[in-house]
């Protein structure tokens, strides 16, 4: 198993960071990854403007880590699932 990067939308902390579409991570911070829970588990608690090391496989080759600076996200749509639930 592994998780790769299906998509790198310009001007986003990917893009600065150099990921590139493909990318399959490898260690997120201290945490190795296989699996997208991983991936998640090495963000989980990293403050805005955090500066996180990530090390990914690129066409089956090692790549220099890469340092993803973290930047507040836009908040999801509540589903229709959601707003039924809080009425």
């Amino acid at each position: 198993r592994s998780v790769s990067v299906e998509a790198v939308e310009p001007n986003t902390p990917a893009a600065a960071a150099g990921f590139k579409v493909g990318d399959v991570f490898d260690r997120v911070d201290d945490v190795s990854v296989v699996s997208a829970i991983d991936l998640e588990r090495g963000l989980l608690d990293k403050a805005v403007g955090a500066k996180v090391a990530v090390r990914v496989t690129r066409g089956g080759l090692p790549v220099e880590p890469l340092e993803l600076v973290l930047e507040a996200g836009k908040a999801a749509a509540a589903s229709p699932a959601d707003v039924a639930w809080k009425r």
